[in-house]
């Protein structure tokens, strides 16, 4: 019997050749994203220096959208936008890019039509089914106790679910908490995902709140030092 798989369990039963080249070719167009990613912040610099912007200007647009007040104290102060550029590589990936997708729009306009062919090919690799996308390769690093962990129902599943499943769930909960999360890392082996929060969530959450969170999938709320459920914070056993 072959040896289980960690990145592709669904992988196990397939012939050892057959799945070596699925692998291979999985792992090979999940780095052909962040590469595509990685040009399009470098393309961005490049067209910020090009029109002698400084990083004070990138901070102010940043700094005027509430939402993304986490990413702002990072960055707040940086000496040049090389710094800049570097502090919000925590605050975003090829999954999450909509710090950069505002940068471009809105101080880089002649790399729109690049960022519309940058989205098209993201929608595309978010057609895959969660199984097939190779593990830790989607989201940022950041520390855990700013982090949240959400799982979500019966809904969702590993083999069925896709890429940009999570994609829309991670957009109506940034909407539901009134924040941007940025999405860190899948748990797949019991669909739930950790997430940063991009601003303060005020707790405990309306009624109104947890019962859309319920419509959307999520069962359980909770961080590495609370649970949020019931009408209050409990501290997490």
């Amino acid at each position: 019997m072959s040896p289980p798989t960690a990145s592709f369990p669904y992988l196990d039963n397939v012939p050892k050749k057959e799945r070596e080249k699925l692998e291979a070719r999985l792992r090979k167009e999940s780095e052909n994203m962040t590469k595509i990613f990685a040009k399009l912040v470098y393309n961005t610099k490049r067209a910020l220096d090009a029109q002698g912007l400084e990083a004070n200007d990138v901070e102010v647009l940043i700094k005027n959208t509430p939402c993304f007040k986490k990413a702002y104290n990072a960055i707040k102060g940086s000496k040049n936008l090389g710094k800049l550029i570097l502090k919000l590589s925590d605050y975003w990936s090829f999954f999450d890019f909509e710090i950069l997708s505002m940068i471009i729009e809105c101080q880089c306009i002649n790399l729109v039509p690049e960022l519309r062919e940058y989205e098209d090919s993201f929608k595309s690799y978010c057609q895959r089914r969660l199984c097939e996308v190779p593990e830790g390769t989607v989201g940022i690093k950041a520390e855990e106790e700013d982090c949240l962990c959400l799982k979500c129902d019966e809904n969702f599943s590993y083999k069925k679910s896709k890429l940009w499943d999570v994609k829309i769930l991670t957009n109506k909960l940034s909407e539901v908490l009134d924040t941007k999360l940025v999405l860190r890392r899948i748990n797949k082996g019991c669909l739930e995902l950790t997430v940063t929060a991009l601003c303060d969530i005020p707790f405990p959450l309306s009624t109104n709140q947890k019962e859309q969170l319920k419509q959307v999938g999520i069962v359980r709320m909770y961080s590495v030092s609370h649970e949020y459920c019931g009408l209050k914070v409990q501290e997490a056993r």
